[in-house]
C-alpha cells in the first residue's frame, strides 16, 4: 500500500528540521544495495522533535529516524529494494533539485514535493532517482502505524 498526504508539515516544521542539520555526516553505505547517503541519526541523537505534529515522531516507535541529503556527489541505487520494517515514512522537506524521485517497482513515481509525506508499507519495492543539488528527507521506519489521516488515497502521484 502506497498513501501520499501534500502538505503534511508546515513551514515551520519543516525550519525546525532542517535546523537540525549541523554539518554533512560521513557518507554512510548501505552494501547490499550500494546505496549511500549523508545523515542525521535521531535514534542516537537527543534532538527535540516534539514541535513534528504534536510529538507524533517518538523514537520508542521506530527502528530508524534520519534527517537524510542527497545529491549528484552520490549515486543512487539502481535495484528496487524494501525495507524490513512493516510502516515506512518519508517526509520531502525541499524541493530545490532536479531528479530525486521516488520510484516503486509497480510503476508509480512521486515527485518531490516540500512538506509532504509518502506512506509505504514494506511489501512495496523502491528506488531513488539521482538528483543534482541537495535533497533533503525525514524518514522515519518502524513497526507501529502512526494515525495519520491521508486527504489523498491514489496510485498516480505526479
Amino acid at each position: 500500500m502506497i498513501l501520499y498526504q501534500d502538505n503534511f508539515l508546515n513551514q515551520s516544521e519543516i525550519n525546525h528540521l532542517l535546523g537540525l542539520w549541523d554539518n554533512d555526516k560521513p557518507v554512510h553505505p548501505i552494501m547490499k544495495y550500494n546505496l549511500t547517503f549523508y545523515y542525521l541519526n535521531f535514534m542516537t541523537n537527543d534532538l527535540d522533535l516534539t514541535p513534528i505534529k504534536d510529538g507524533i515522531f517518538e523514537r520508542r516507535k521506530f527502528y530508524k529516524m534520519r534527517l537524510q541529503k542527497y545529491n549528484e556527489s552520490i549515486n543512487q541505487t539502481e535495484y528496487f529494494h524494501g525495507h524490513m520494517t512493516t510502516h515506512n515514512y518519508i517526509i520531502y522537506l525541499n524541493e530545490e533539485f532536479e531528479g530525486g524521485e521516488l520510484e516503486f517497482e509497480q510503476g508509480l513515481l512521486v515527485k518531490p514535493k516540500t512538506g509532504s509525506l509518502v506512506y509505504f508499507n514494506n511489501n512495496e519495492k523502491h528506488r531513488v532517482k539521482n538528483c543534482i543539488g541537495d535533497r533533503y528527507i525525514f524518514t522515519a521506519l518502524g513497526d507501529t502505524k502512526l494515525d495519520i489521516k491521508y486527504k489523498i488515497h491514489k496510485k498516480s502521484i505526479l
